[in-house]
C-alpha cells in the first residue's frame, strides 16, 4: 500500500531505472538503443543506471547495495521512475524472477524482456511493457519516447493483477497450484 500512494505521473522523480549485475547481449543492445534514441532530444540524463551495471549515456545514481530479495531499497527507488527496464538474464519458458515484481511493487511501469506469455497470465498486461510484443527493439523503444504523460499515468493507474485479483498460483498454502 505504501508504493500505490506514488501513481501520480507528475511526482514521479525520474524516467526510466535500469538496475541489473549482470551484463548480457539484450540488456546492453535495449539500453543502448534506449539511451541513443534520448540522446537524440537532450533526454538521456532521464535514464539512471543503479546497479554496478552502467550503461554508457546514463545518469549514474547511487549504486543499490548488494541484496537478496526482496530488494526493500531498490523497490523503493523505483517508485521515484515511471519505467523500469527489468530483463530476465534468460528467456526461457516458465522462468520468471523477482525483478517483474519488484517494478511492480515499486509503482513503475515495467518494460519487460522474460517469458512474456507467462507474465501477461500472471499479472495485468495493461499495465506493463513486454518487449517481445514489438516487432524490434527500437519500435518498442519509439513506442516508449513516443507516450504520452496521459498513456503513462493510465498505464500506472492499472492494478498489477487483472481484475485486481492475486492468481492461484501465488497462494503459497496451495501447494496444488502454488508456485
Amino acid at each position: 500500500d505504501k508504493y500505490q500512494k506514488n501513481k501520480d505521473y507528475s511526482k514521479k522523480k525520474h524516467h526510466i531505472a535500469y538496475c541489473v549485475k549482470e551484463r548480457t547481449k539484450d540488456r546492453i543492445t535495449f539500453m543502448n538503443s534506449l539511451v541513443k534514441k534520448f540522446e537524440t532530444t537532450n533526454r538521456g540524463k532521464e535514464i539512471f543506471s543503479l546497479g554496478p551495471h552502467k550503461i554508457e549515456g546514463t545518469t549514474k545514481d547511487e549504486k543499490i547495495p548488494k541484496y537478496s530479495s526482496p530488494n526493500k531499497p531498490l523497490v523503493d527507488k523505483f517508485n521515484e521512475f515511471k519505467f523500469a527496464c527489468v530483463f530476465e538474464n534468460r528467456e526461457r519458458k516458465g522462468y520468471i524472477t523477482e525483478k517483474l515484481l519488484q517494478a511492480f511493487l515499486g509503482n513503475t511501469i515495467p518494460i519487460y524482456q522474460g517469458d512474456h506469455e507467462l507474465a501477461k497470465t500472471l499479472f495485468n498486461p495493461n499495465a506493463m511493457i513486454c518487449v517481445r510484443d514489438f516487432e524490434s527493439y527500437n519500435h518498442c523503444i519509439d513506442h516508449i519516447y513516443n507516450m504520452k504523460e496521459e498513456d503513462i499515468q493510465n498505464m500506472l493507474n492499472e492494478p498489477m493483477f487483472k481484475d485486481n485479483k492475486i492468481p492461484e498460483v501465488f497462494d503459497i498454502t496451495n501447494f496444488e497450484t502454488g508456485i
